[in-house]
C-alpha cells in the first residue's frame, strides 16, 4: 500500500502517488532516510496496467510504499481519476537524482 503521507489517486486496483518528478525524488529520498528498512517503490507503466488483474502481480505491488507512474497511459489514467501534480517520472531519469 502507499504510504499514507503520500498523495495518490487509484489507477486501477493500483495507488499511484499524485506527485511531480521532484516530488517524487524528494519524497522517496525523505522516506528511506533514517529507516532501518528499505523504501520499496515500483514504477507503473502500461506492462503493470496489462497486468492489473495478475493477483500475484497486484499483491507485489500493493507492498509498495510508493507506486509512482513511469509511463505516459499511468500519468493519463491519473489525471482522468483526479490526480493534479501528477507527472511522468521514468526510472532512468529520477535514478540520477
Amino acid at each position: 500500500m502507499t504510504h499514507p503521507d503520500i498523495p495518490s489517486v487509484p489507477v486501477g486496483p493500483f495507488a499511484v502517488a499524485d506527485l511531480t518528478r521532484q516530488d517524487l525524488v524528494r519524497t522517496i529520498t525523505e522516506l528511506g532516510r533514517g529507516s532501518d528498512q528499505p523504501l520499496v517503490a515500483y514504477a507503473l507503466h502500461v506492462g503493470g496496467l496489462n497486468a492489473r488483474r495478475d493477483r500475484e502481480f497486484v499483491a507485489s505491488m500493493e507492498r509498495a510504499d510508493v507506486i509512482y507512474a513511469d509511463g505516459g497511459s499511468v500519468v493519463l489514467a491519473a489525471r482522468a481519476a483526479g490526480a493534479r501534480s501528477i507527472e511522468r517520472a521514468p526510472t532512468t531519469d529520477i535514478g540520477w537524482d
